[in-house]
């Protein structure tokens, strides 16, 4: 029989995974691990998760192409969802990303 981990598990480790995949910028990783979230959760989709999978492919989508006006609406909208849900975690690179929008160079230098 092959054993695997309790369900929380896989969802803390992705989280993690995708947070750490992040700050390498290692935007192949981030996508990786959000799939793998999204299969996880298939058949049962999970607000929060819906949002770390959000989250993920966003700042990975702000990262590869810089600061665009076209995806601030989403980025806005992430943020203001972790506000609401007090998903402190997720602020600082939100922040860190509509920072970015007020420096355009400091977001070619990072």
């Amino acid at each position: 029989m092959q054993r695997g981990c309790v369900s929380h598990n896989h969802i803390f480790f992705r989280e993690r995974a995708i947070d750490a995949a992040l700050q390498a910028r290692d935007w192949q990783e981030v996508h990786r691990h959000c799939a793998h979230l999204q299969n996880y959760t298939a058949e049962q989709s999970l607000p929060y998760i819906d949002f770390l999978i959000a989250r993920g492919r966003t700042l990975v989508q702000w990262g590869e192409r810089g600061p665009d006006p076209a995806g601030l609406p989403r980025l806005t909208a992430l943020r203001a969802q972790a506000v609401e849900c007090e998903l402190n975690f997720a602020l600082p690179s939100l922040d860190a990303a509509l920072a970015q929008v007020a420096s355009p160079s400091a977001a070619r230098a990072g």
